[in-house]
């Protein structure tokens, strides 16, 4: 099994991704070329969150931190 710490989760954070065929993997380069503004935040370092409320809004860009429970 492979390292979780290079691993990439991309969301729309609208649709259910434990669906029946709600997700895929795939490599980053196949998600970038459907989404080119994807691209800058190669650089986002690990434990950190991109967001924005849509696609011609600015990326927030945050650490990672688990809602208290």
């Amino acid at each position: 099994m492979g390292s979780m710490q290079d691993d990439w989760l991309v969301s729309d954070g609208v649709h259910d991704p434990n669906g029946a065929g709600a997700s895929s993997v795939l490599h980053l380069q196949h998600v970038v070329g459907l989404d080119p503004s994807l691209a800058p935040l190669a650089t986002m370092p690990p434990g950190y969150v991109a967001w924005r409320s849509t696609a011609s809004d600015a990326w927030v860009i945050e650490e990672w931190t688990y809602a208290d429970d």
